[in-house]
């Protein structure tokens, strides 16, 4: 009777492995086509987080000898590090990849908390 009932959970365990979804091929792609160092795309920063580094991040870039304008040019944020601390004190960092005249000019943006609703920011090439 034991053998039987092992039997059984073996034989659902491969049913439920062998019908897991596996990754489709866009997702694959995605992950592929992420740049070196990135491990998601996208932003864990609220709206007006990203409005306050953006702005920031174009000034940096100003620094750099070029001219970002929101209207004309765009950027890509990508994930760097999960958020690591207690809520109020977690930090992350954020690689940006601002698309300039035809070049990429890729901005990290490390992220930190100040308590909670509050947060700073460091950016460096």
């Amino acid at each position: 009777m034991k053998a039987d009932l092992l039997f059984a959970i073996a034989a659902v365990a491969l049913t439920l492995v062998a019908s897991r979804p596996t990754p489709s091929s866009a997702a694959e792609s995605e992950i592929s086509s992420l740049p070196a160092g990135t491990i998601r795309k996208g932003s864990l920063a609220n709206q007006k987080l990203i409005f306050d580094a953006s702005v920031a991040a174009s000034g940096k870039l100003a620094q750099m000898g070029y001219t970002y304008d929101p209207r004309r040019h765009s950027f890509q944020p990508y994930v760097v590090s999960n958020p690591r601390g207690t809520p109020g004190q977690r930090h992350w960092t954020e690689r940006w990849i601002f698309a300039i005249s035809g070049k990429d000019i890729p901005l990290t943006i490390d992220f930190s908390e100040d308590g909670l609703g509050a947060a700073n920011y460091t950016i460096r090439r």
